[in-house]
């Protein structure tokens, strides 16, 4: 089987560099752009403009030339491979710059007053003890959702000692900790040094019994940092976290499903590793298969891998059901603290 090289296709750098530059003087443009940016890198900007949902009727708000770069980077976008890199770089830039604004404003200099005496009096702990024995372990996960993005104040903290913390943590981002004791809550805030980038809390929680081969959820496609591609995965309904995560291997029995429960396919995994592969652009003496721009890791026997890969990465909101029976004697996927 031949294999071939892909071009990937950049933004166009000097409309990139009007954006960011127009965002730097208007937060109302950085909305804007920053709501474009996430439609294409396939994320919100929740972090800095919660409540706002963007679309492509929003360009009429921005100047001329700022209009027209915008579109030319929505034209661009919908180019076959393109790369990401240089928007995600533009992404961050205007954050920042939206941070740089709001850290002017009489209103932010009070409130960061306000939460560096809270960070005072709610320092992080520097050592704790984390529950682990036969029958719980401590799993940190988020609370409180909606009240991220949102300035941390008095309202904020009520509802954080509505869960009776052991303890209660205040810390910048830029330390990135998670509560390092069991029943304590850790808030960390964002950049401009007052709205709440997390809260998370380490809750004891009962250890999950993997020894069971039936498992029933979504399916998903998993990837993070090492896994060097997109893992074919199911998503358990009745765990949460690494906890629900398993990844299909050969010789499960894998039935899928639409969300009314027809059957739109049934078998077992039987791996085709050769199909779809193309070489590194960076490095042409490697090859990886491919499928609807994603790098993985393996096509089920018989499927084109694009097709394949469609039973799995669909459009917002979209997911297909899963009944996965692992092979006896196969390794579940590990658990891990929630990220």
């Amino acid at each position: 089987m031949s294999k071939r090289s892909i071009k990937f296709v950049e933004a166009p750098a000097e409309d990139l560099k009007k954006l960011e530059a127009a965002s730097a003087r208007d937060a109302g443009t950085a909305r804007v752009v920053l709501g474009l940016f996430g439609t294409i890198l396939g994320a919100s900007p929740d972090r800095i403009f919660p409540d706002y949902v963007w679309g492509p009727a929003d360009l009429k708000c921005l100047h001329v030339r700022s209009r027209n770069a915008a579109k030319k980077i929505l034209t661009w976008s919908f180019t076959k491979n393109v790369a990401l890199g240089k928007v995600l770089l533009s992404d961050r830039k205007i954050s920042k710059a939206v941070f740089t604004q709001r850290a002017r404003s009489p209103y932010s200099r009070k409130m960061a007053r306000y939460v560096a005496s809270l960070r005072r009096q709610y320092p992080p702990l520097k050592s704790g003890r984390l529950s682990e024995d036969g029958s719980c372990r401590t799993q940190i996960i988020r609370i409180l959702e909606s009240e991220k993005s949102k300035a941390l104040t008095p309202r904020v903290l009520s509802l954080v000692r509505a869960f009776t913390p052991s303890t209660i943590e205040v810390s910048s981002i830029e330390r990135y900790i998670y509560p390092r004791s069991t029943g304590a809550i850790t808030i960390l805030i964002a950049e401009d040094g007052y709205t709440i980038h997390d809260i998370r809390y380490g809750a004891k929680m009962p250890f999950v019994d993997f020894s069971r081969r039936l498992i029933e959820g979504w399916l998903i496609d998993f990837f993070e940092t090492g896994s060097e591609g997109t893992h074919w995965a199911l998503e358990d309904e009745f765990n949460s976290s690494y906890d629900a995560l398993h990844i299909m291997e050969e010789g499960d029995s894998l039935t899928i499903q639409d969300e009314l429960g027809v059957q739109l396919w049934s078998g077992k995994i039987k791996c085709d590793r050769k199909s779809g592969r193309i070489r590194f652009p960076k490095n042409p003496d490697y090859d990886q298969p491919c499928a609807l721009g994603r790098w993985i890791h393996w096509t089920q026997d018989g499927f084109k891998p694009d097709d394949w890969a469609r039973f799995f990465i669909l459009g917002s909101g979209q997911r297909l059901r899963g009944i996965l029976v692992k092979r006896a004697k196969s390794k579940i996927a590990p658990t891990h603290e929630s990220m």
